[in-house]
């Protein structure tokens, strides 16, 4: 039995001695916890782990010294935990240390392990200790390279792909993402990649599984270099990318993985096709110009539309990539005016070549018909980054126009003869009116003085025989007289009326004769000279006259006051004595298109004002409503209604003589309503 204890002692004691050497041989140094009186027993190791060399027991606190003060609260509550029983036991942490004596700084990875009795209390805890401090380094490094590997792949270009040699997609960085608007690296596999996403540009077939450039070098080692090729993205738009393919390989010489570079040429194979069009669209717009165009050098045409072919009378546009003199030789051109040959250098294209920009009418003879016709050619210089590399020119045939031309100075010296001759008679005729003129305005002041010296000659033998009809019928014998007295009555009345016709006819002379004085005129001023003028009878029969808001118009007025006065007298006039007049005077702005069909100013005026006076007296039948504006027509006896018939054809003067028209609606026993129409100018 004692053989068999010390046999197991030796084995023992050589276990830990093994493990002990494995340990060191590891870099891992070993301690143990005396939780009741709170020392810690480490090996060699573990003091070199925290730079200690002196005592193999020390204290706890001591130990938590040695750490980084950043991490000495972190470590103990880990201590801490791993002695409560609901941890497990389990202890496992990383910290850094400060050399008790070297100062340097270690990084440690601590593991252990408590055990607790039956009552759950820790009566030991021991672990191991180890310097990371070179891992945690190279970590560092590894992640940093990584980091500046992906922000280098990320940032680049050109779009890449990193699949394995079973073609699982490894990697796809975002420019790759962005080209096939597509998660690549969420797929994790070719499979977009493979499936009929990428075309043969110039036959838009599919390229087939084995002919793509990553398959073919994943497959075969291939290093594909330049394959064009047209990519359908997720969201069904095309782009266009020239892709290139290398293997790597493993020490075996075998395909470890597969990196593609798509470089995207969308933009280059969109500006390519916009070329295209944009040609194809110069040749068309050139087709479509109606003049002959033509761009190119000395030494020959360049591009040219049919109608520059047939103007001159070449069959092809290589006919004219020939030197310019000899094609100016060939259709002969010209001094339109002197018929002299222009040489090569003074024609219109060669000095646009030179940086002018000239517009030259010339005289060309067709090369094959010999028909001569006259162009004017438009020539310009075609530069880029401000050298002249070729010239344009815009050849019209102006044949017709010349025609014209000389057409029209024909008739211009025609029309000045004309001209001449008319104006010699204008001369003539202006001379004629002049005259007259002097005559009309001979007659007009004979007419004026003639009504003035009628109207004084008559009134004067009137007021004679007023007078003395008064003088006799002061008489006693004769105003004893009955029969005497009632003829003097009669001649009384009839010098009474004949003077108001003179009164009258003088008026209405003057709204034809008097020269008129035109100003802003206030209808509501005009309107309230003519109600104060009119006071007796208007007291006298209680009229009940309203007027609207105040106008202003352009007139004479004076002769605006006869018209109104005239127009209220009639008002007052033919209401009923034994009713009171009742008037109304309202106004409205008219368009020249919304006056009656009836009314023809005489202005061309565009607005008018309509003014209304409204009575409520006798009326009249309308058929006669254009008779009573005609002098002398009544349609009341004159024994009943005092009157010389003129009022009404005065009105009708006046508003003619303002540019407008007056017009009047009645019905007998209901009243009229006269409308003045006067224009209403800004």
């Amino acid at each position: 039995m004692l053989n068999q204890e010390s046999a197991f002692s030796t084995n023992s004691t050589e276990e830990n001695q093994r493990l002990q050497f494995a340990l060191q041989a590891a870099g891992i140094g070993t301690w143990d916890l005396d939780i009741i009186h709170q020392q810690v027993w480490w090996d060699e190791r573990c003091k070199e782990l925290y730079g200690f060399c002196k005592d193999a027991v020390v204290s706890y606190d001591q130990v938590l010294s040695y750490m980084h003060k950043e991490d000495q609260q972190r470590v103990d509550q880990a201590v801490q935990w791993a002695l409560n029983p609901a941890s497990g036991g389990q202890y496992m942490i990383e910290f850094r240390t400060i050399g008790a004596e070297d100062k340097r700084l270690r990084l440690l990875r601590c593991q252990g392990k408590a055990y607790f009795d039956e009552r759950g209390v820790a009566y030991r805890f021991s672990g191991i200790a180890q310097d990371i401090t070179e891992e945690k380094k190279l970590a560092e490094d590894l992640e940093q390279q990584q980091l500046q590997l992906q922000t280098i792949l990320d940032h680049l270009p050109v779009g890449i792909l990193i699949a394995d040699a079973t073609e699982k997609l490894l990697y796809g960085n975002p420019q790759m993402e962005r080209m096939f608007m597509h998660t690549l690296r969420e797929s994790k596999d070719l499979e977009f990649y493979q499936t009929g996403q990428l075309f043969d540009p110039l036959t838009n077939d599919p390229i087939a599984l084995e002919q793509i450039p990553m398959v073919r070098t994943l497959r075969h080692a291939e290093t594909v270099e330049g394959v064009e090729v047209k990519l359908r993205r997720a969201d069904h738009t095309w782009a266009y990318a020239s892709v290139n393919s290398v293997p790597v390989l493993n020490a075996q010489g075998k395909v470890q993985l597969g990196v593609a570079a798509f470089i995207d040429t969308t933009q280059r194979k969109r500006a390519e096709e916009d070329l295209r069009k944009n040609e194809t669209l110069l040749r068309s717009v050139l087709e479509s110009i109606l003049d002959g165009v033509y761009i190119g050098g000395m030494e020959g045409i360049s591009l040219a539309n049919q109608v520059a072919l047939d103007q001159l009378g070449y069959a092809t546009r290589e006919d004219l990539n020939r030197n310019i003199a000899t094609l100016a030789q060939e259709i002969q051109t010209r001094d339109y005016q002197t018929r002299a040959i222009i040489p090569a250098s003074e024609q219109a294209f060669a000095k646009a070549l030179g940086g002018q920009r000239i517009i030259q009418d010339v005289l060309v003879r067709h090369r094959t018909s010999q028909q001569e016709r006259v162009v004017r050619c438009a020539a310009a210089p075609v530069l880029i980054d401000g050298k002249v590399v070729a010239a344009v020119a815009v050849n019209t045939d102006v044949t017709e126009i010349k025609q014209a031309e000389e057409a029209l100075r024909l008739s211009k010296q025609r029309y000045k003869e004309l001209a001449s001759e008319l104006e010699q008679r204008v001369e003539e005729r202006t001379q004629a009116l002049v005259a007259a003129n002097y005559d009309l305005k001979r007659s007009n002041d004979h007419l004026q003085q003639f009504a003035y010296v009628a109207s004084h000659d008559l009134q004067e033998p009137l007021r004679k025989i007023q007078v003395f009809t008064r003088l006799l019928a002061r008489e006693e014998e004769i105003g004893a007289n009955e029969k005497a007295s009632h003829h003097l009555s009669r001649i009384q009345a009839a010098t009474s009326r004949m003077s108001s016709l003179i009164k009258d006819l003088l008026s209405y002379s003057q709204v034809v004769t008097r020269q008129q004085d035109f100003t802003q005129v206030s209808i509501d001023a005009i309107l309230d000279q003519v109600l104060d003028t009119l006071s007796i009878p208007i007291l006298e029969r209680k009229a009940q006259i309203t007027v609207d808001a105040s106008i202003t118009v352009v007139g004479d007025e004076l002769h605006l006051h006869q018209l109104f006065q005239n127009l209220l007298s009639n008002a007052l006039k033919y209401t009923s004595p034994e009713k009171v007049p009742v008037i109304h005077i309202a106004y409205q702005r008219l368009q020249r298109q919304q006056l009656p069909m009836n009314i023809s100013p005489t202005s061309q005026a565009q607005w008018f004002y309509q003014i209304s006076v409204a009575d409520q007296g006798l009326g009249f039948d309308e058929q006669y409503a254009d008779r009573i504006f005609e002098v002398f027509q009544r349609l009341h006896d004159k024994n009943e209604y005092e009157g010389t018939g003129i009022g009404l054809a005065i009105c009708q003067r006046v508003v003619e003589s303002h540019g407008g028209a007056i017009s009047v609606s009645s019905q007998p026993g209901k009243g009229s309503t006269f409308y003045v129409y006067l224009p209403a100018y800004q």
